[in-house]
């Protein structure tokens, strides 16, 4: 499952299994207010948006190829 964090100090989109275990931070850099978020499951992309910054951006499920 993929979600994002609204964390003042550090923003970001992070994603675990289904049992919330193996937490990982994904994007973390270039961001403050991660408001969106929808997946791509044939292409394997995910797409976020940033209410803050203007912008939607989208990268690979583990957060590379941004």
């Amino acid at each position: 499952m993929f979600w994002t964090n609204w964390n003042e100090q550090h923003p970001s989109i992070m994603r675990a299994t289904l049992t919330g275990k193996n937490p990982h931070v994904i994007v973390s850099t270039d961001i403050l207010t991660p408001n969106g978020l929808t997946l791509d499951h044939r292409a394997e992309k995910l797409y976020f948006s940033d209410g803050s910054l203007g912008k939607i951006e989208r990268c690979e499920y583990d957060g590379s190829r941004r």
